[in-house]
């Protein structure tokens, strides 16, 4: 999200335009805008209403609003490849932990069957 911030930071500084002439033109409140630009996700509208937000600023500033999501996009992408390798270690502990307690179940149950094994026949 920086990078597309700082990208649309950078075309509106070459367009010699504030933040305020953006808010104008898009009836955007410069606090989302100047969230947009800093990255800050946090200061930001649910997903529906920045890329509405992300599609406005771009016209108003002549630049194609598809490319800008796409910009967009592709940096979730890689938000989603991160939780899914993170996701991935997380099932490969789950699956090591259910092959301790299995290990620990069976081991168990061959206790009682030599125990019961050996007080039965003595």
């Amino acid at each position: 999200m920086e990078d597309l911030g700082a990208f649309l930071q950078q075309a509106r500084e070459e367009r010699n335009l504030s933040i305020a002439d953006i808010a104008d033109r898009t009836k955007i409140r410069q606090l989302y805008l100047t969230a947009i630009e800093k990255g800050e996700r946090e200061n930001l509208p649910e997903e529906v209403y920045l890329r509405g937000f992300l599609r406005s600023y771009a016209k108003a500033l002549g630049i194609d609003p598809e490319e800008v999501i796409a910009l967009y996009d592709n940096r979730g992408a890689e938000r989603i490849k991160q939780f899914e390798r993170v996701s991935l270690v997380d099932k490969r502990r789950a699956a090591r932990q259910r092959q301790r307690i299995n290990f620990l179940i069976g081991a168990g149950i061959i206790i009682i069957v030599l125990l019961a094994y050996h007080y039965y026949f003595r």
